[in-house]
């Protein structure tokens, strides 16, 4: 399998996301630009108190070992308190929002799809990257291979369940639904109707090349300050766009193998439930997994302490990426 860089190299750099929402200054900016446009802002999306970041560098450290550079993307001026941002060792690299849009009227944001649509502009990133969100971890050893064929065909995680079309966008309740809804509408026009799979929320190798530059669209979507039914869902857009190609740039996983190797599972308050679903997930040890807050307003507090100490046991070794 050959995979070339703009360098000439392998190199293949990971790509998190990541903010913190409690942190007081930044939640004022954002709560006052949420008044401002009528917004109610959702505690779960950008919430720290697990140090979710901290363990999936842990879990990249253990089993990805041939990761190339790491890019953090957050809103200048933050960074995690136990981030170690000392000499050229780790790799690791700190990109603000204002370093990667070319919009700068669309700062601050507070869209996700906003700022990964913007993603491949990082200075230096490889063409081929590996998009990971704060709150997705290695179960185990992963090579190159689990996200690339050695025919060059990007591997894309796709569950069962058939996402909303676009012509029921307005029926449904669910906010990030009714962008799929409008990412399906997006989607029709380029690549011919259809239903079309869920992306497994999990690492995605993105290659830059594949991406599609200046589409009206999602220039109109990365100016959404938070998330809008006008927003096209990068993730999803850019797994069914590269899988529509004709010249066969992708190919989807077999499902058997989505369901035995990777796992999405949403935080909740009941204790019994979560303690169950995280027995599994050890049992499991998948080859990575997501853990979505879903917690709400008043995270329960046996909860917290128990996903912490889940993580805390699975990813016991301090990684180079802390002080």
């Amino acid at each position: 399998m050959i995979i070339n860089s703009p360098d000439g190299s392998d190199r293949i750099d990971i790509v998190y996301t990541w903010v913190n929402g409690t942190d007081a200054a930044y939640a004022a900016i954002r709560n006052s630009w949420a008044e401002k446009y009528g917004v109610t802002v959702s505690p779960e999306r950008d919430r720290d108190d697990l140090e979710l970041l901290r363990y999936s560098l842990r879990s990249l450290e253990k089993y990805l070992p041939w990761a190339g550079n790491i890019y953090i993307v957050t809103a200048r001026p933050q960074a995690p308190p136990w981030l170690n941002l000392a000499g050229n060792k780790t790799k690791l690299k700190l990109v603000h929002h204002d370093e990667i849009f070319t919009n700068q009227d669309a700062l601050p944001t507070f869209n996700s799809f906003a700022i990964e649509h913007n993603l491949h502009r990082i200075s230096g990133l490889s063409r081929y990257f590996i998009y990971m969100n704060d709150d997705y971890f290695l179960g185990r050893k992963m090579k190159k291979s689990d996200f690339i064929t050695a025919a060059g065909k990007i591997r894309l995680y796709l569950e069962k369940d058939i996402t909303p079309a676009a012509q029921e966008k307005e029926n449904i309740r669910d906010p990030y639904g009714r962008i799929v809804a409008n990412t399906n509408s997006y989607l029709d026009r380029y690549c011919g109707k259809g239903r079309r799979r869920h992306f497994r929320h999990g690492p995605l190798l993105i290659d830059k090349e594949l991406l599609e530059e200046g589409d009206p669209e999602v220039l109109q979507s990365t100016t959404n300050r938070f998330r809008s039914d006008t927003d096209i869902a990068f993730d999803y857009a850019y797994c069914h766009r590269i899988l529509s190609r004709p010249d066969g740039k992708a190919v989807a996983v077999a499902l058997w193998q989505v369901y035995l190797h990777t796992v999405f599972h949403m935080i909740n308050n009941d204790f019994v439930s979560q303690q169950k679903k995280l027995r599994w997930i050890r049992r499991l040890r998948p080859k990575f997994y997501c853990l979505n807050d879903d917690m709400g307003t008043k995270p329960d507090s046996r909860v917290v302490r128990m996903i912490s100490e889940f993580l805390e046991s699975c990813y016991p070794q301090k990684s180079r990426f802390e002080k």
